[in-house]
């Protein structure tokens, strides 16, 4: 285990940030890692509010969260914990090399056969994305999740799959978890 941190003298709202969270959460996942601690769970540059702001911000305009409020940085951890459940294992993904700015991990239930695939869009325009399920997984319908500059772990409308691969536009600067039904 390490430990440091990230946006320290920044709000919890600070969407960029939040951002850089979900994607070192993600590379640590690929790194095989069993989990993704943060200490500091309430403080006003953490997943919930304490109240307070930072004593040197890096922007004096910035908005601090209230005691106890979700932060973007909750919102996009959310994205995570709330749909990767103890027993989940992580499969293999790749991402097409022109779409550095997006970044995909992917994981099974073993008793379910339920995937949950987390896909980060850190550009700053939209992407259509082509995911791929490979090695016979059948799965039929997925619900998007999306933390975005406007949206905080909103649920989308479930849609069909038909065959082994579905196509979805990332919103600019976002995580979307896709969860099968």
């Amino acid at each position: 285990m390490t430990e440091h941190l990230i946006g320290e003298n920044n709000s919890g709202f600070n969407l960029s940030w939040a951002i850089q969270l979900g994607k070192e959460m993600n590379d640590v996942m690929k790194a095989d890692m069993s989990a993704y601690v943060w200490w500091t769970i309430v403080r006003y540059y953490g997943p919930i509010g304490d109240g307070q702001k930072a004593s040197d911000p890096q922007d004096p305009n910035e908005i601090y969260p209230k005691k106890g409020e979700v932060t973007k940085k909750g919102y996009v951890m959310s994205q995570f914990s709330k749909f990767i459940r103890p027993g989940f294992y992580r499969v293999e993904t790749s991402v097409t090399p022109s779409l550095s700015k997006v970044d995909v991990t992917a994981y099974k239930d073993p008793s379910s056969s339920k995937v949950v695939i987390v896909a980060i869009n850190s550009g700053s325009t939209q992407v259509e994305n082509v995911f791929r399920i490979q090695n016979g997984a059948v799965m039929t319908t997925f619900t998007p999740y999306t933390t975005s500059e406007t949206k905080n772990c909103e649920q989308g409308d479930a849609f069909d799959v038909t065959g082994d691969n579905f196509t979805f536009t990332l919103e600019p600067s976002s995580i979307t978890t896709f969860v099968s039904n």
